[in-house]
């Protein structure tokens, strides 16, 4: 997938680093690539932008997940 059509899917967008409170941090990234072998014998080569996770601050509570829940006689 070429840049113009992510861009024209609107999947992402630039940020100005002044809009960044000081609360928040940027993560970096890095390309991530594989070649992937075909039952037909073909190469087939990936590559992805993945961030950088092991950067992220350890004091928080990332791997918690809620989930608002409802009871079937409020429904």
């Amino acid at each position: 997938m070429s840049l113009a059509k992510l861009e024209e899917m609107n999947t992402w967008s630039d940020i100005e680093e002044s809009d960044v409170t000081t609360r928040q941090a940027i993560l970096p990234g890095m390309w991530v690539h594989l070649m992937k072998n075909l039952e037909s014998g073909e190469k087939k080569y990936r590559s992805r932008w993945v961030v950088r996770g092991d950067q992220q601050k350890t004091n928080l509570s990332l791997s918690d997940t809620f989930a608002p829940v409802s009871q079937i006689s409020s429904l």
